[in-house]
């Protein structure tokens, strides 16, 4: 884990000093209104008003010229608003902003005080989208609009299907999935529109196709008019300014002098701060687009620095601490990748199919429920039910133990010792990090001479990734050295597979949401979904060039078939995607498959105590002191509620009221915090309070006197992850694929239970083989073993040419007997689809009479375990394995290799412990005289010289379709996997680790022998 050469620092526009001067005046009875008043009066305040509420800047100017008596909403407002500006460091408007740091040898922060602050304005991104569709409506602009074809649209039988944005007031605010006739005039005017047309151009290629001229307008009209052909104006949320861009675009239209000088007129105001040039905008633009939305503008701010670095003995310092608690990972709450591809692999195994296709929810699999977003749920965030029988792991059982000694000791920090983070955990795999991250919190620090001294505090506030980039793209437009700097970080980033193309994902949701999604070209590469990119066409992914593939159900790659290439999405930029469109969310959660950093200290079920410690490990605070409450618990119609309470829990003066990522510091001495307090407490029902580590004791960066609360975002590399190599699928498009019922291949599957399935096996299923054989019908069969979504046995026939019918009446009166029975609960009949990708299509045929061979086989192996306990089974499993590697002619040496990587794969999918690599050690010495016998005297309940000779046959016809090692593992992988899938009844996965194992652990000791 390295820092990247920068870092960002966030912080609030006022100093610390305003906020408890404000609480200072408050308690010696300085009215509320004359403290405010004073700080508004401040020009720039009044401008930080007007971004984040034009109409409370405008109650705030009326009351300031005493035309207006402020109300308690509008005082409180102010109030929390200076509190606000004083305190938190997140970007917002004026309120508070970003600056660009290094790493140097001494710690220091100067801000330049000949320019305090430099704001970026822009267009509020709805009234952006409204005007960009005003201009577009004009006459004299129409016919020089180009048009784009929708990149979402796949075939389904007879259709096409594809999504388009929900409206309100002309702008975007939501997506539905469509479908209309696939006709071949819609497929030309598609492919013309691949890289945009005008409506004169797109007009002359249907009336070449035989289309009156009027026919051809009323047709693109009905395309335009259902969004399968999009227009050049929308907003953009890569590259250069929107609005920048619409006035280079309308300058070379005739008859446009008007709207350009209305819109030159608007940008000149946007160069400005001031809440009057935006305020005159408002007044300009109103031609256009009538009365004013609520918010016309955004801003961001952007400070100046004189000097702005930390010493790289804090870097070394912090990084040591931080790769300590890399283990205090939070798991992942969102399980809709991992469902998807398990359900992906399941229907279509090694195939690659189309992104679009798969993730219908009808044709395909879908992805986490809706397919659509809705602007009613645009920016809810659900909460994810919980389990009511939390469990309590050892991890917990050592925190509550160091819970209970802290409270004890009423001890308010909870230091944890190293002894304590290897108890919490032991056992547990290494976390799989991204090849890219970041790292968000607070240095606290009485001077940047402390800092160097190594007396710090760090409270880590976050941690994300895959990328750099997730949190700072938004920002990077402020600065170009951050630009540049977060560039190289995103270079530096894709060396960790340098093959793949790395594509920035670029969507907007909801018109608005652009305020937060707009950012410059990071990236070589883009994947634009329903919205403009900003790259050459070329460089351009679309969604209907993606394809989607899960190479031994492992991992999901996306690869693009124009380039030929795996694609790696990425978003840089911060933006809750959970709520939006299938696609997006797809892409955006694919992110995280690799690897994610989310580490922070996580009470579990002790999360719910009513007053929890601060957590701390060196100079790192993990966690808060903190404190919950409930109206329940305590008489809020009393004044000394609070005085009682914070007495029974030891409550500083200081506090946070937390809300998701939402803090309000209050002042538990000030009546006006209290009474806030009360009335949230009363509102809600239930509260969480925080301790407030900042103090003009802890706060740092700026001058003397004048400090300013520092946040940290640092960003990080980490050694490359481990990928699974990657090979495109290959063309088998002259193999035979699928069989549905009633061709050549019968596919069956009997859902019953596990032993019923052995009986099945031992019992019933020889005398119809034997039957459909001597009957002639036969040509060959195998099982297969599957235990999801429930217990089934799978059978597939192939039947002699012809002899299909026959076939299927013979089986189905044998289910007649096994359903008059009771001995199966469910049949399912389905269509064969061959596992051409897995096993290759110049070998799946081979393969076909592999499982034939080894099915009969198994037959009678089966029937001789049900003789005999457990052992004899895993006496077979080793055996037959074995035999299997003799086959092949692997050597000793090798095949101890290959079962060592597949036994350490099995490890790492169990998380196998030292507990458990013990208690596989301790059957390897039970079980080795078993083994050795299966190894040097394997006796078979058959004659298997006629399976010999086959297998033999079958060797050397593989062998013809095995290029290198690599190919010869990849083969005799899922061969192995298949023969003990057939031999288990049960957990055929973990009684495989367990084969792998023991048989390591034999060959081991034989090279060691041999030697």
């Amino acid at each position: 884990m390295n820092c990247l050469p920068f870092y960002v620092l966030r912080r609030p526009l006022l100093a610390i000093q305003t906020y408890f001067s404000v609480q200072q005046q408050l308690q010696q009875g300085v009215p509320l209104t004359e403290s405010l008043a004073a700080l508004y009066r401040e020009p720039l305040l009044q401008d930080a008003l007007y971004y984040a509420s034009p109409e409370v800047y405008r109650q705030c100017q009326s009351w300031l010229a005493g035309t207006l008596d402020p109300s308690e909403k509008l005082l409180k407002t102010l109030y929390k608003y200076m509190i606000r500006m004083a305190t938190r460091a997140t970007p917002f408007g004026l309120f508070s902003g970003i600056s660009i740091g290094t790493w140097g040898s001494q710690t220091g922060v100067r801000f330049d005080g000949q320019q305090p602050i430099r704001t970026h304005t822009r267009l509020d991104a709805h009234t952006l989208a409204r005007l960009l569709q005003r201009v577009s409506q004009a006459d004299e602009v129409k016919p020089f609009v180009r048009y784009r074809a929708n990149t979402t649209t796949y075939p389904v039988g007879p259709d096409l299907r594809y999504v388009e944005a929900t409206r309100d007031a002309s702008v975007r605010d939501g997506y539905v999935l469509s479908i209309t006739d696939n006709s071949h005039y819609l497929q030309r005017v598609l492919m013309a529109a691949r890289t945009g047309a005008t409506q004169a151009d797109l007009t002359a290629v249907l009336t070449r196709e035989g289309i009156s001229e009027q026919e051809a307008i009323n047709f693109l009209t009905h395309l335009i008019d259902n969004q399968l052909l999009l227009s050049e104006f929308e907003p953009t949320l890569t590259g250069p300014d929107a609005l920048g861009r619409l006035i280079d675009r309308l300058a070379g239209l005739p008859g446009q002098k008007p709207t350009l000088a209305v819109l030159r007129s608007v940008q000149a105001n946007l160069c400005h701060a001031r809440a009057a040039d935006c305020i005159a905008l408002e007044k300009t633009l109103e031609p256009l687009l009538g009365p004013a939305d609520a918010h016309m503008v955004q801003g961001d701010s952007y400070f100046p620095t004189l000097q702005n670095t930390l010493s790289t003995a804090f870097q070394t310092a912090l990084l040591d601490t931080l790769r300590r608690v890399l283990p205090f990972q939070r798991p992942p709450t969102n399980t809709f990748l991992t469902e998807f591809r398990q359900r992906f692999y399941e229907r279509y195994e090694e195939q690659e199919v189309p992104l679009l296709l798969a993730l219908d929810p009808d044709a395909g699999i879908g992805y986490g429920g809706s397919n659509v977003s809705s602007a009613l749920l645009e920016g809810l965030t659900w909460p994810v039910a919980q389990a009511q029988d939390m469990a309590f792991s050892p991890l917990h059982q050592t925190m509550l133990r160091l819970y209970t000694s802290a409270m004890r000791q009423e001890k308010p920090v909870l230091v944890l010792t190293d002894a304590d983070i290897d108890s919490m955990t032991e056992g547990q795999p290494a976390p799989a990090l991204p090849s890219s991250g970041y790292w968000i919190g607070y240095l606290l620090a009485r001077s940047a001479e402390a800092i160097d001294a190594g007396d710090w505090l760090f409270h880590l506030a976050a941690s994300g990734g895959p990328s750099a980039g997730n949190l700072l793209g938004r920002m990077a437009h402020l600065d170009a050295d951050l630009e540049q700097a977060l560039r190289a970080g995103l270079r530096q980033e894709e060396q960790s597979d340098p093959d793949a193309l790395w594509a920035e994902i670029v969507h907007l949701p909801g018109a608005r949401t652009a305020n937060v999604l707009c950012r410059p070209v990071l990236r070589d590469y883009e994947i634009p979904i329903l919205t403009a990119g900003s790259v050459p066409d070329e460089q351009q992914l679309p969604l209907d060039d993606l394809w989607v593939s899960a190479p031994k159900g492992q991992q999901l790659v996306i690869r693009s078939r124009r380039l030929g290439k795996r694609v790696i999405p990425r978003l840089s930029t911060a933006h809750n995607y959970s709520q939006g469109l299938a696609h997006y969310r797809f892409l955006c959660d694919l992110q995280m498959q690799e690897g994610r950093l989310n580490v922070g200290w996580d009470w579990g079920p002790l999360a719910s105590l009513p007053q929890l410690p601060q957590v701390r490990y060196k100079n790192v605070i993990l966690s808060r002191a903190s404190w919950r409450l409930s109206s329940a618990d305590w008489p809020l119609t009393k004044s000394d509620w609070i005085a009682s309470w914070r007495a029974s829990y030891r409550v500083p003066r200081y506090v946070v009221l937390a809300e998701a990522d939402n803090e309000l510091p209050l002042d538990l001495n000030c009546g006006l915090s209290c009474a806030l307090l009360t009335e949230e407490l009363r509102k809600r029902g239930q509260l969480q309070l925080k301790e407030w580590l900042l103090s003009e004791q802890t706060c740092w960066a700026g001058e003397v006197g004048h400090e300013r609360v520092s946040e940290l975002i640092l960003p990080m590399t980490f050694p490359r992850p481990e990928r699974l190599a990657y090979e495109p699928a290959q063309n088998t498009t002259t193999l035979r694929r699928s069989f549905p019922p009633g061709s050549e291949w019968l596919y069956l599957k009997i859902i019953t239970g596990e032993q019923t399935a052995e009986q099945l096996l031992t019992d019933q299923l020889p005398w119809l083989i034997d039957g459909l054989r001597t009957s002639g019908l036969l040509r060959q069969w195998f099982f297969v073993r599957y235990n999801q979504p429930e217990p089934h046995l799978r059978l597939r026939f192939q039947s002699e040419p012809g002899q299909a019918s026959a076939l299927l009446t013979d089986v189905t009166g044998w289910l007649q007997q096994l359903t008059a029975e009771g001995s199966v609960y469910r049949i399912q009949v389905d269509t064969y689809h061959r596992e051409v990708e897995r096993y290759g299509a110049g070998r799946i045929l081979y393969c076909e009479e592999w499982f034939c061979q080894e099915s009969e086989l198994l037959l009678p192996v089966l029937q001789d375990i049900s003789q005999h306990d457990d052992s004899r089974r895993l006496y077979y499993a080793c055996g037959l394995t074995d035999r299997l590697l003799d086959q092949w002619q692997i050597p000793l040496a090798e095949r101890t290799r290959l079962l060592t990587a597949f036994r350490d794969a099995f490890s790492r999918e169990f998380r196998a412990d030292k507990a458990l690599l013990v208690q596989l050690d301790q059957h390897y010495r039970l079980y080795r005289p078993l083994i050795h016998d299966a190894l040097t005297a394997f006796v078979p309940p058959v004659d298997i010289s006629p399976y010999n000779q086959r297998s033999q046959r079958l060797v050397s016809q593989l062998r013809t379709t095995v290029c290198n090692d690599q190919q010869l593992e990849e083969l005799l992988f899922p061969m192995l996997h298949m023969l003990l899938n057939r031999i288990f009844p049960t957990e055929n996965r973990r009684h495989e680790f367990l084969v792998y194992h023991l048989l390591t652990k034999e060959y081991t000791s034989l090279l060691k022998r041999n030697r």
